[in-house]
């Protein structure tokens, strides 16, 4: 072998063991991605998925979480990618003649004038805080490779500008352009989109609530070099830059405050997606938050309202109370899961049952007197006692007496096996300690599981759990559809094909007045608190309550 062949040899592998050496070195440097996750908000998504509530990270920041199904607006990425990096798609990590640029530049002022940065080398650093140090662009350099070979381009692209700080405590774009400009990014103008490529670029420096002339300044300067670069129009420049920059960044539009917290403490997902409706959503809070309006004078404290799909199941609206942030009324309770004494709203289910089991139609005749069994008394509510009333008058009036002695001839026992059944919960005691409590009105229950009876009512005797992110639930037939149908018609004379039928009642202890409003599509549960007891007359309570439903039924139309 010639000593020309041996030197190219040895030269040869040389480069390969330099070359081993380099990719070693490169996949050896950590990659601490799960950073990134930390960064993230929890975000909850109406059915339609637009934003009902955004949570600050532990640091007091904000930013919506990396999502792949959506497109990085054209706009954005062309005015970001002329103003840090032009040859983003051309490059594996590190543009090396922009060292070289950079270098030269430096030498020549003797001091750092210039970056080389890629904005794959800037989303290596997002990963993890470095010191601003040669040793750390080398870092970021290899990380910056290493993101090359996982991902694609527009992978890379994405999460820059989803991880990338925008200005006091706002992180990612999509968080920005809400925040900033009250759009989602897809709708953002050439003067938006600018202003977006530009602030990552110093945040803590230059945003809209900070040096706003030099941010201006800065936008219209880049504007300019899409114009000539011919990436947008003469028209559209000029447009541009006469368009303002907002005053400040507004916050998240909050909606659906209790359902929010019920889904995130029941989730561990960054982004939930919900069944509720934004927009009935919102229009029950306005209406529900100035209930006094339908009568001021009212003694009904705070109200909890919550609708069902009756063929899903699924939760359209979900409001634990007028105000979240009434502190006089405790508005942070949930008001749907809370427990409270029923009253008589169980009594079209115990009349279900006697007459599922034929042991009275709807004319029977029953005992309206007091109810007396092993020293269990039960009293009707108006102290009044007609001795003998028809099954159908007793159930339309919810008198207590009447049902206490139907919930005899099922049982009790039989009748908590029923609710057990029904997927309600909390029932975790022996049948014999609720005992006649289902007729009283005395026994504890949510706001949601009275929806759920009687959504399975409106669904002919199926009964379905309430879901309100998707979850699958399971159906059970418990009551016949001739039955359900004799139940609906003794509550509401029933006479068309969808008629709304309602149910009120206020428990023995009156500290709640509770109205269901049912039809064949939608079941809607309400409940009025009192925090120092009901009127003697609780009649225009049940009006008003009666007039939320009906709004909010209007409300689907």
């Amino acid at each position: 072998m010639s000593d020309e062949l041996r030197k190219l040899k040895i030269l040869i592998i040389t480069f390969f063991l330099f070359l081993l050496l380099f990719i070693i070195t490169v996949f050896s440097v950590p990659m601490p991605e799960n950073n990134f996750v930390n960064m993230q908000s929890r975000v909850v998504l109406d059915r339609n998925g637009d934003i009902l509530k955004v949570y600050p990270t532990l640091k007091g920041q904000f930013c919506l979480p990396e999502n792949n199904n959506v497109q990085i607006p054209l706009k954005l990425e062309k005015a970001l990618l002329l103003f840090e990096d032009k040859n983003f798609y051309h490059h594996l990590g590190f543009d090396p003649f922009s060292i070289l640029r950079a270098v030269k530049q430096n030498l020549e002022k003797g001091k750092v004038v210039s970056g080389a940065s890629t904005i794959t080398m800037q989303l290596a650093r997002l990963m993890k805080d470095k010191p601003r140090t040669f040793y750390s662009k080398i870092i970021e350099l290899f990380q910056a490779i290493r993101f090359e070979t996982k991902y694609s381009k527009s992978q890379i692209l994405r999460k820059y500008l989803t991880y990338c700080p925008y200005g006091g405590n706002i992180i990612g774009y999509e968080t920005a352009s809400i925040r900033y400009f009250r759009k989602k990014s897809s709708e953002l103008t050439w003067a938006e989109a600018a202003t977006l490529a530009i602030l990552p670029n110093a945040p803590g420096l230059i945003h809209p609530e900070k040096n706003r002339t030099a941010l201006i300044l800065k936008r219209n300067r880049l504007l300019k070099r899409m114009y000539n670069e011919k990436i947008i129009s003469e028209n559209e420049y000029t447009i541009a830059i006469a368009e303002k920059i907002p005053d400040m960044a507004y916050p998240f539009e909050s909606i659906a405050l209790h359902a929010s917290q019920y889904l995130t403490e029941n989730n561990s997902n960054k982004i939930i997606k919900s069944t509720i409706s934004k927009e009935i959503q919102s229009k029950t809070e306005k209406l529900i938050r100035n209930f006094a309006s339908f009568d001021i004078n009212t003694k009904i404290s705070t109200v909890s309202a919550i609708m069902l799909d009756n063929k899903s199941s699924e939760i359209i609206t979900y409001l634990g109370s007028h105000d979240f942030f009434d502190e006089y009324t405790k508005g942070q309770v949930d008001g749907i899961t809370a427990y409270r004494a029923v009253g008589g709203m169980l009594h079209p289910f115990i009349y279900a049952l006697a007459i599922e089991n034929k042991f009275i139609s709807p004319d029977t005749e029953i005992s309206d007197t007091l109810f007396e069994q092993e020293n269990y008394v039960i009293e009707n509510d108006d102290n009044f006692y007609m001795k003998s009333i028809s099954a159908e008058s007793a159930l339309r009036k919810l008198r207590k007496t009447p049902a206490a002695r139907v919930l005899k001839k099922i049982s009790p026992a039989e009748f908590y096996l029923f609710l057990k059944n029904t997927g309600v919960k909390r029932f975790n005691n022996p049948p014999e300690w609720y005992g006649f409590s289902f007729a009283s009105g005395t026994v504890d229950m949510r706001l949601k599981d009275i929806a759920l009876l009687y959504s399975g009512l409106a669904q002919d005797g199926t009964f379905s759990k309430p879901c309100m992110n998707y979850c699958k639930t399971e159906s059970i037939k418990l009551i016949s559809n001739k039955t359900s149908l004799t139940i609906k018609t003794m509550l509401g004379k029933k006479k068309g094909d969808n008629q709304t039928i309602v149910i009120s009642d206020i428990n023995k202890t009156g500290k709640d007045i509770w109205l269901v409003a049912i039809n064949n599509d939608f079941t809607i549960a309400l409940r009025g608190s009192y925090l120092f007891g009901p009127p003697e007359d609780v009649n225009s309570d049940k009006k008003i309550l009666k007039k939320i439903a009906f709004n909010m039924l209007s409300f689907l139309k």
